[in-house]
């Protein structure tokens, strides 16, 4: 079974083999800790290295490998892996001094106003393209959330799975009051390796596409939906936008929203094709990016699409996850 996910955490391990310089000397050995002090050790810039890979017949661009070192992205497909092995040997590192410190690949889906792993503001610290982004956009540098002009009465989630279990479509709707003067709404998608990328944003009523932010080395994609006229403080509004996918090369396997401000009602569907039937489909609920999910039941489907519902939730994720029948 396929088992990841769009934003990946930090994965820790004990390598069977390894040299003192990539774990650190009682540091915490991680993946991308221990390929970063690799490449400081031997001088070696990500120009250099992904050069000495593309001579191996290995294509890992630049960001993928900036994502690798950085922490926000583990490598999970066949290639990846197999140029894990060439860096170790690129880097004169025993066998398996970097590929034993990956754990097992996350389940893959689809996240919803979540930055990738480190939040927001760590985000922010990392990539000069991302400052760039937020100054272009005239947001504050740090907020842990776009748009914190507006509190959110309500959200509703569909996301619709294509016949190989692939993400099609996320169309959000949303009923919003405005704490102060606020002209327009932010959204942000996170992208992991081997699913599939933005490939459209469409609005509904009471709001138009403004301007959208494409950065492949955070995999992510910031869009601004500017509304029909300046909300004033205390006006509320209803509006939605759809989000569609180009195919990408793993089933999904979850959903989930973010909430880094309270929600009054949180609805997530998943409508399946009658193609794609899943074995079981469950509600969950997440305090932190890096605590365990908590099932909340199982969920029935109706019609082929799952429903859930959360009243007054304060923080963490919220969403389904499900589970497909097993290949044969």
């Amino acid at each position: 079974m396929d088992h990841r996910a769009r934003i990946i955490d930090h994965v820790s391990g004990t390598p069977d083999s390894a040299p003192e310089s990539p774990g650190g000397p009682g540091g915490a050995r991680t993946f991308a800790s221990a390929l970063d002090r690799a490449l400081k050790a031997r001088g070696l810039g990500m120009d250099r290295i992904q050069a000495r890979l593309a001579r191996r017949g290995l294509a890992v661009s630049v960001a993928t490998l900036s994502l690798w070192r950085r922490g926000l992205r583990q490598p999970e497909r066949v290639l990846s892996l197999r140029a894990v092995a060439a860096l170790e040997e690129e880097l004169g590192l025993p066998p398996a001094a970097l590929s034993s410190l990956l754990g097992p690949a996350l389940p893959r889906g689809r996240y919803v106003d979540r930055p990738p792993s480190g939040g927001f503001g760590e985000l922010y610290r990392r990539s000069a393209s991302l400052r760039q982004a937020l100054e272009d956009l005239q947001l504050p540098p740090l907020s842990h959330h776009l748009n914190p002009s507006l509190a959110f009465l309500s959200r509703h989630l569909l996301y619709e799975l294509d016949e190989r279990g692939a993400g099609h479509r996320l169309r959000e709707e949303v009923v919003a009051r405005a704490i102060t003067d606020v002209h327009r709404y932010f959204l942000i998608n996170h992208i992991d390796e081997g699913s599939g990328p933005v490939a459209a944003i469409r609005t509904g009523p009471g709001c138009r596409l403004g301007r959208v932010r494409r950065y492949s080395e955070l995999g992510s994609v910031i869009a601004e939906l500017e509304f029909d006229r300046v909300l004033r403080a205390g006006e509320d509004i209803s509006f939605h936008h759809e989000v569609s996918f180009a195919p990408g090369e793993h089933r999904d396997h979850r959903v989930a929203k973010f909430f880094p401000k309270p929600v009054g009602l949180f609805v997530c569907q998943v409508r399946f094709s009658p193609a794609s039937r899943p074995r079981q489909v469950f509600a969950y609920t997440q305090d932190s990016i890096d605590s365990e999910p908590l099932i909340l039941d199982e969920v029935r489907l109706h019609h082929d699409t799952a429903t859930m519902a959360l009243q007054d939730v304060r923080g963490g994720l919220g969403g389904l996850r499900w589970q497909w029948p097993e290949p044969g």
